[in-house]
């Protein structure tokens, strides 16, 4: 009935019986065998001059069982045992899957399709963790006002400051008044000294831009360099002021 060329010797093991119903039209004698055993709920382990029909749960234990395969999964990014445990829900009941966390690999044992649908479930399971670039915007505490009301000399050594920004009251008519530029000249000395950045606030002509650069004084901001924006813009942020100092050069037409 399976062949008419081939002849094969079937030894039913002790327990195995049933009727089966298998349609065996163009089938080879091994799918015939195993078609048949695995329609009456049993397996058939191919052994020397023939097979064996025998109980699942006993497949494998005396000879290779020719219905499994055994194939290595190496972990590389993921926990072993999660990615054993996830596994193991996936397994057919001939499946087994033994766990070698010192060498991250998972040795799985099943029927080749099941093999191969764990092997795209590792896939996913493992796939390297992806680099997210988080942008550090490095904080800078500034000292408002400088010169005026509560911002005394007593804070430069009690609070970690690294920007000075100098009131706009020595800046107003800084280009008139002496005394503004003496004292924006000490203000941005003392900055120099204590290892701060000074910053001009009220800066609303060319004029006064180019004398706050000589009295040494790193950056400037106003209505001149730019008026307040919703969002930061370069002509609303403070601009530096030492290449000027070196060039001399303002760019733009002035205007006291």
């Amino acid at each position: 009935m399976l062949s008419r060329k081939e002849r094969v010797n079937v030894l039913i093991g002790r327990g195995v019986e049933g009727a089966v119903s298998v349609n065996l039209f163009e089938v080879t004698v091994d799918e015939a065998i195993r078609s048949i055993a695995d329609a009456a709920g049993y397996v058939a382990e191919r052994r020397p001059g023939g097979y064996v029909i025998i109980e699942r749960d006993e497949a494998g234990k005396d000879a290779a069982n020719a219905n499994t395969i055994i194939r290595t999964f190496k972990v590389e990014y993921s926990d072993v045992a999660l990615v054993a445990s996830v596994i193991r829900e996936h397994l057919s009941r001939y499946g087994a899957i033994t766990e070698l966390p010192d060498r991250r690999l998972v040795v799985v044992e099943d029927l080749p399709d099941f093999v191969a649908r764990i092997g795209r479930l590792l896939v996913d399971l493992d796939k390297e963790p992806r680099q997210i670039l988080i942008e550090a915007k490095v904080l800078e505490i500034s000292l408002d006002d400088f010169g005026t009301g509560y911002s005394s000399l007593s804070y430069l050594t009690r609070l970690p400051l690294d920007e000075i920004k100098i009131d706009g009251s020595f800046v107003r008519e800084l280009v008139k008044n002496r005394f503004d530029q003496k004292m924006v000249r000490l203000i941005a000395e003392i900055g120099r000294e204590a290892g701060m950045k000074t910053i001009a606030e009220y800066v609303q002509s060319g004029p006064a831009l180019v004398l706050l650069s000589e009295l040494g004084v790193d950056m400037a901001q106003g209505y001149y360099i730019g008026r307040p924006a919703s969002q930061p813009i370069i002509k609303s942020m403070p601009i530096p002021l030492d290449s000027r100092r070196k060039n001399r050069v303002i760019e733009g037409s002035f205007s006291a």
